[in-house]
């Protein structure tokens, strides 16, 4: 009985973990395809490092919030994510071969606080995204990879990002485009 008591904590425990390391992240994790870098001064190359697709696209639609598996070998847990619908309109680093993705986004839309991010409907983002073994994507890094387009400038979509990201924000498209893209071509895990 004592042995069921501590598998049942010790599994609690480690989904505990996983929420809190989303937020307080003190080192590099991988789960899913879903980076969490934890230097905020790393250069750009390096805090890009994992972003498998960018692209250029309006939200369609805002789908249900539901639980999803994680993706961690003999722990089964799950969390809520709410997934949209994105338009591609360009492909700007990857291969997409489809006209509209799913975005994975952390958290349900009855969280006030998860919802804030959320992307909304008929808002156009550039997204850099790391894709799923089902055919979705994760923005890469939590929101660093979603980008809001708004009359030819990008700007972040949330204030929590990265110190080499917030330099990227308010920035023209056209330059935003530009860097962002070169900065994934020339991707690296960082040595620290």
């Amino acid at each position: 009985m004592k042995k069921k008591i501590f598998i049942g904590v010790s599994a609690a425990c480690l989904a505990l973990s996983f929420f809190v390391g989303q937020y307080i992240s003190t080192s590099s994790v991988q789960s899913e395809n879903h980076l969490a870098v934890a230097d905020n001064n790393l250069p750009l190359n390096e805090q890009v490092w994992g972003t498998q697709v960018a692209i250029k696209g309006t939200v369609i639609k805002q789908e249900d919030s539901s639980l999803r598996e994680a993706d961690v070998p003999g722990q089964g847990f799950s969390f809520p994510v709410t997934p949209a619908t994105v338009q591609v309109t360009e492909v700007l680093y990857g291969d997409v071969d489809t006209k509209q993705l799913t975005l994975l986004q952390h958290g349900s839309d009855d969280d006030k606080k998860s919802a804030a991010h959320f992307v909304k409907v008929g808002q156009e983002y550039i997204l850099l995204l790391t894709k799923t073994e089902d055919g979705k994507y994760w923005s890469y890094n939590y929101d660093d990879g979603i980008w809001n387009v708004v009359n030819g400038k990008v700007t972040k979509n949330t204030e929590q990002i990265s110190k080499s990201l917030m330099t990227m924000s308010d920035k023209s498209e056209k330059v935003f485009k530009d860097e962002i893209v070169k900065a994934i071509k020339n991707q690296k895990k960082s040595s620290q």
